[in-house]
């Protein structure tokens, strides 16, 4: 892509993904290349569209791998006293009881 066309491409992704009719508000790379199919006429490998938004300075969003809820009380409390029976009770479901 030539250098005159980078720098609309910085204002059709301030536009956001739902002006595009995407849900959320996440660009990703697949997103971006198919705006550039629809806007350009181009395609492009997704390694490549990594390049274009980097010459940009655009850079990827990355979705959380943890939720925000996250509740780590509850979490440690459930792997000390929940997992524990629960595991035991799934070993004694596969044996066969000798009487």
């Amino acid at each position: 892509m030539a250098a005159e066309q980078l720098a609309p491409l910085r204002d059709l992704l301030h536009r956001g993904p739902e002006a595009y009719g995407f849900r959320g508000q996440v660009w990703t790379r697949g997103r971006v290349a198919a705006i550039l199919q629809l806007e350009f006429g181009f395609s492009y490998h997704p390694v490549h569209i990594g390049r274009l938004l980097k010459a940009i300075r655009w850079y990827s969003q990355k979705l959380a791998r943890l939720a925000r809820q996250r509740g780590e009380v509850a979490i440690a409390r459930w792997r000390e006293d929940t997992w524990p029976v629960f595991k035991r009770g799934c070993r004694t479901r596969g044996r066969v009881s000798s009487s």
